[in-house]
């Protein structure tokens, strides 16, 4: 029995906390009973991030293999085509444009816990189309000390505006969605919105590691079109000069992650922050994703 400990391994990258594991698969199905859950759940929770790489693996293996770990998917994207049939398989963000890092989905009630990137066609060289990531211990490790203070003290508060499915064509409704943090909610029923706001501290931690971490939606707001706005204590505006340092922090600890054809990267959404690159026209890049809204270990 080969187990994952004895593959080639390396670290993906020294930006994240523990380097993050890389595992070469040499060749072997991502379903062989050689790849042991035990093992790579082990990893996962000390790493926060895997890359399978050189597994033989198509978007069929793709989604057995992601059910191991997964009590329940998280679809909140259904703006995103679903793949192959299989609902739990979308696209990326469509467009070329960068994507600014953030934590998927973490300004609703609907975080994902893992987050799941597969290649089927990387870009090609100088595409540009790059995944980024970048690891919420380190950065929150590298901010100074007053934005730490600001972030331990002040909660945050997303004003959400999600679109619906159904249009009933009722009259506006308040609503309730008995979550911690949310308020204000309310349905427009006549153009297919529920709104509501959101309040929660974006610093936090996970098991295993007694860290600190910050991974959330704030580097990317002004891209979120479910976002309205977000503020804090009293609809105040984040400080510009805080925004400003993480920004530049977040980038000096960004991995761009180069993708090769089968690349599969399992993602804790509650520790890193991700993004994409600008993606040059006419690229055939073609990444699938998933998300698993609660793992089963």
């Amino acid at each position: 029995m080969i187990y994952v400990k004895r593959h080639k391994i390396h670290e993906i990258s020294n930006k994240f906390y523990n380097g993050g594991f890389l595992i070469n698969g040499k060749k072997i199905d991502i379903l062989s009973q050689r790849i042991r859950k035990k093992e790579i759940i082990n990893k996962f929770q000390n790493h926060g991030i895997i890359l399978f790489r050189n597994f033989i693996i198509d978007p069929y293996k793709f989604n057995k293999f992601i059910k191991k770990f997964t009590s329940k998917f998280a679809n909140d994207a259904n703006r995103r085509k679903s793949r192959f049939e299989i609902i739990n398989l979308r696209n990326v963000d469509s467009g070329n444009h960068q994507i600014e890092l953030h934590s998927e989905s973490s300004f609703t009630i609907s975080c994902p816990e893992i987050i799941w990137f597969y290649c089927i066609t990387p870009p090609k060289r100088n595409e540009g189309g790059n995944t980024k990531i970048c690891d919420g211990i380190n950065l929150w490790a590298k901010l100074n000390l007053e934005t730490k203070k600001f972030f331990l003290k002040n909660p945050i508060i997303f004003h959400n505006k999600i679109k619906l499915k159904d249009n009933k064509n009722l009259k506006n409704q308040k609503w309730f969605l008995n979550k911690v943090g949310c308020y204000d909610e309310k349905i427009d029923w006549k153009n297919g919105f529920l709104y509501f706001k959101f309040k929660k501290f974006l610093v936090n931690k996970i098991k295993n590691i007694d860290k600190f971490i910050f991974a959330n939606h704030l580097l990317s707001v002004k891209q979120e079109e479910q976002i309205i706005k977000c503020t804090y204590d009293k609809n105040k505006n984040i400080p510009k000069k805080i925004m400003e340092e993480i920004y530049d922090k977040a980038e000096h600890l960004t991995f761009n992650h180069k993708w090769q054809q089968g690349d599969l990267i399992m993602i804790n959404n509650n520790r890193f922050i991700h993004g994409r690159s600008k993606i040059k026209k006419n690229s055939n890049r073609d990444i699938i994703n998933a998300q698993t809204l609660s793992c089963n270990f």
